[in-house]
This record gives C-alpha cells, sequence and structure tokens, in this order.
C-alpha cells in the first residue's frame, strides 16, 4: 500500500510539475509578445527568446523534482514536447504577422509614393523628373526599410521589398505618362500659334496677285516668324524624345501652309488673267462691231 501511495504522489508530483513548468513557460514566452504589442518579432529573437524559455522551464523543472531522476527525465520529454508545440504555433502565427506587416508597409509605402507625385507640377524636364523620381524612390525605399528593419532577416522582407521597388516603378510610369501628356500639349499649341502666325504674315489681304518673287520673300519672312515662335513656345521640350516627333509634325504641317499660301497666289494671278483677257476680248469685239 505504501509503495502504491508514493507511485500516485509521484505521478502527482510529476503532472503538476509539468503543468507548473509549462505555465512558466508560456509566461515568459508572453513577455516577448507584450513587448512587441502581440505583433510582428523578428523571428531569430523569437527563436533565441523560446530556447531561453525553455531551458529556464527546465531548470525550473529538475528544482522541482530535485532528486528523483526518473521523474525528472520523463518530465522532461513531456515538457519539451509540449513545449516544442506550443512554439511551433507562436512560431506559425509570427510567420504570417511578419508577412502580414510586410505587406502593410509596403502599400502605405507606395501611397506614400502616390501622395509625393501629386505634388508636382506638369511639364517637367525630362532630367528634372528623372531626379526627382530617383530622390522619392531613395527616401521611401529607406522608409520600408526603417519601418520593419526588425524584419529584414526574413523572407517576406525581402519580397516586399522587391514588390515595393516594382510598385515604385509602375507608379512612375504613370508620371512619366503624365508629363509626355503635358509636353506634347505643350509642342500642339507650338505648332497652331507658329500656323496662325504664318497665315498671318502670309495672308493676301486686298487679293490682289502677288509675283512669283514677292510671294517666295513673304514665304520666307512669315516661315522665319513662324519658326521663332514654335522654338519659343515648345523650349520646355527640346531636350525631350518626343520633340523631334513634333518639329518633323511642325515642318511638315507649315510646308502645306506654304503650299497653300502658293497655290492661293496661283489662283489669283489665274484669276486676274482671265478678267483681263476677258476685257481684252470684250474691247476687241466693241471695235468689231463698230467698224
Amino acid at each position: 500500500e505504501i509503495p502504491s501511495r508514493w507511485n500516485a504522489f509521484l505521478e502527482h508530483l510529476h503532472i503538476s510539475s509539468v503543468e507548473d513548468c509549462i505555465l512558466f513557460y508560456e509566461s515568459e514566452m508572453n513577455k516577448i509578445l507584450r513587448k512587441y504589442n502581440q505583433g510582428a518579432i523578428n523571428a531569430t529573437e523569437l527563436k533565441m527568446w523560446h530556447e531561453e524559455s525553455i531551458q529556464n522551464a527546465k531548470d525550473l523543472l529538475e528544482k522541482l523534482l530535485l532528486g528523483l531522476q526518473n521523474a525528472t527525465l520523463k518530465a522532461q520529454e513531456k515538457l519539451k514536447k509540449s513545449t516544442e508545440e506550443k512554439y511551433e504555433k507562436v512560431k506559425d502565427i509570427n510567420e504570417k504577422k511578419i508577412e502580414l506587416r510586410c505587406g502593410e508597409v509596403q502599400r502605405k509605402t507606395e501611397l506614400k509614393v502616390e501622395e509625393a507625385l501629386e505634388e508636382l507640377v506638369y511639364p517637367i524636364k525630362g532630367d528634372k523628373l528623372n531626379s526627382i523620381l530617383e530622390g522619392i524612390k531613395d527616401k521611401y525605399i529607406q522608409h520600408y526599410r526603417n519601418e520593419v528593419y526588425f524584419l529584414s532577416d526574413h523572407s517576406s522582407f525581402e519580397r516586399h521589398l522587391k514588390q515595393l521597388q516594382v510598385g515604385i516603378d509602375r507608379i512612375f510610369n504613370g508620371a512619366r505618362l503624365k508629363n509626355v501628356e503635358s509636353m506634347e500639349k505643350i509642342l500642339k499649341s507650338a505648332i497652331d500659334k507658329a500656323v496662325v502666325i504664318f497665315k498671318k504674315e502670309a495672308h493676301n489681304t486686298n487679293q490682289l496677285p502677288r509675283t512669283t518673287k514677292d510671294i517666295k520673300e513673304i514665304i520666307i519672312s512669315a516661315e522665319k516668324t513662324a519658326k521663332k515662335v514654335f522654338e519659343t513656345e515648345s523650349e520646355m521640350a527640346h531636350d525631350e524624345d518626343i520633340y523631334t516627333v513634333y518639329l518633323g509634325h511642325y515642318k511638315s504641317t507649315l510646308q502645306e501652309q506654304e503650299n497653300s499660301a502658293t497655290e492661293e497666289n496661283m489662283q489669283l494671278i489665274k484669276s486676274s488673267c482671265q478678267l483681263k483677257s476677258n476685257e481684252i476680248l470684250s474691247t476687241f469685239q466693241e471695235n468689231s462691231a463698230t467698224e
């Protein structure tokens, strides 16, 4: 009966000691969870904390079962199994928290980049825009690093950093498109203003035909004035890739206007000649009738 009671006592002591040590382990692990406000924790730090906590729990178990070697070994196995299971759950949840935290910071950082771009006033010269964008990118890449630096040894950190870089480049493509569209507006306006000036100078106000020499000189003068207007109005875009395209469009448009002015003068010459011919014919007919 006495051995039976002793065994029952040992079993109770064994169970209660293990339970107490598990509670102690959980209490130790809760300390690091509270330290980070139940948020994401550096995986290496969490593992080291777990190892230290389980060692402290083992030390406590040995004190509780002091002198009971067989019971201690058995209890240590149960303690190890139980704490490892609990750690795996904490670790798994922490992995998800790390992923969520890095993803959250990535998305918020992209929003900050978009807000920074909203302050830009287009058009901006290409070199200057590239410099501005590079500065914005450096600033907010560093912002991401600063926000989740304590998770930098985790794969989620690098993955979301790469996604952030891709996201920023995508946002920048939108900014560059806006800039190109603004540049195109300036260039189209420059062409329109140049054409208006050309027409004004080359326009025949009295509808009298001009000599070939005169019309050439008028067109050359009007073309010079129009060119000056175009270059002044499009100065912002001179170093941009699209400038060459619109310069070609300007030249072809102005050539059409020059051809139109020349053709208009030719029609006036034809009309004048026809009118003169009709007058001569009429006079001839009148003279013939009187004879």
